[in-house]
């Protein structure tokens, strides 16, 4: 609960730095659940199970900026619903 006060109390900072990255994922939250779930699919068949944290990380956010630009140039939107 504290960190969501600090988050709520800080918002305008928040969505001022992180809105441009994460309004097109909430707007298009099923579009991203998807297009997330099939990535991560076949990320997992790829990558060995032993991998490290940093790798961890950088997978994901490689993920999210996939899916991001697939928003961004709308990517596959006449398929997947959003």
């Amino acid at each position: 609960s504290a960190m969501y006060r600090f988050v709520q109390s800080h918002e305008p900072f928040f969505i001022y730095i992180l809105g441009k990255f994460l309004i097109p994922l909430g707007q298009n939250s099923l579009y991203t659940y998807i297009l997330h779930g099939i990535l991560i699919f076949f990320i997992h068949l790829w990558i060995p199970a032993g991998t490290t944290m940093l790798v961890n990380f950088l997978l994901t956010a490689t993920t999210l900026a996939i899916i991001w630009l697939a928003i961004q140039n709308k990517f596959l939107f006449k398929i997947i619903p959003r």
